[in-house]
């Protein structure tokens, strides 16, 4: 039942352009607990809540990943630091 359960979240996470909140977390290599932080504080991206499932949508995790995003840091002489 559990695995069936799950499977119907997925499905509904899928029909929203969505992942479910263990597939965000494994994502990101966080633990639930960073997650549920990250929800208190209104850390981006915020999910979306349906029932007691918490579903993050794609659009949200591209975007926050797209400010993440690391440039090199140069020295004054043009090497890489």
């Amino acid at each position: 039942m559990e695995n069936q359960s799950n499977t119907n979240i997925k499905e509904i996470a899928r029909s929203l352009d969505c992942i479910t909140e263990q597939e965000f977390c494994e994502l990101l290599k966080i633990s639930p607990l960073t997650a549920i932080g990250w929800r208190q504080r209104s850390q981006a991206p915020l999910p979306i809540l349906i029932g007691n499932n918490y579903f993050y949508p794609l659009s949200a995790i591209k975007e926050e990943m797209a400010l993440r995003v690391r440039t090199p840091r140069r020295k004054k002489s043009g090497v890489l630091a």
